[in-house]
């Protein structure tokens, strides 16, 4: 099995990520052609690096993982390190605004007073900027905004006992 097959497997599990694990829907989701992906799991082409690279971006995935040649399917290493859980996709997905459409998640409709409105807005149009100043430099002087949000969220998560996040957890769920 293909790190990209792996991948789509594990996203096929989850009622939300269903519409982006057929090779039609991830072609669509990292900006390619289905005939690339299809070619890709085949082994008729290998991957390249620029493609690694933005599903690392988009889905939080390993890039030298994807770049491998066989992968057994049970595991997928994030670019983190530890192992990618379904909610850390989603939160990837929604967080940075790529392709919410694809994604069968509805967030919750919260009502804000017009300051708190305002605030919500300033800093997501921030986070939105350091996303696009980031995939356009990733080698520029700043961090990876995609690992450094995503920790911050299972921070918090863990914090409120939403969802596991230690290596232990993730691994048997």
């Amino acid at each position: 099995m293909t790190p990209l097959q792996a991948l789509r497997a594990f996203l096929e599990k989850d009622s939300n990520l269903r519409s982006v694990s057929s090779q039609a829907g991830f072609a669509k989701l990292v900006g390619r052609s289905e005939p690339l992906v299809r070619s890709i799991e085949k082994r008729r082409v290998k991957m390249s690096r620029k493609l690694a690279r933005q599903i690392r971006l988009i889905l939080g995935v390993d890039e030298d993982w994807l770049m491998s040649d066989t992968s057994d399917g049970v595991k997928i290493p994030s670019s983190s390190g530890r192992d990618i859980t379904h909610l850390d996709v989603v939160h990837a997905i929604t967080s940075a605004g790529i392709a919410p459409q694809l994604v069968n998640v509805k967030l919750p409709s919260v009502p804000l007073d017009f300051a708190k409105r305002q605030m919500v807005e300033a800093i997501v149009s921030m986070v939105h900027a350091e996303f696009i100043d980031f995939c356009e430099n990733p080698k520029g002087d700043a961090s990876d905004p995609f690992t450094e949000i995503l920790d911050w969220l299972h921070k918090r998560a863990e914090k409120r006992s939403l969802f596991p996040t230690t290596r232990s957890q993730v691994s048997t769920s």
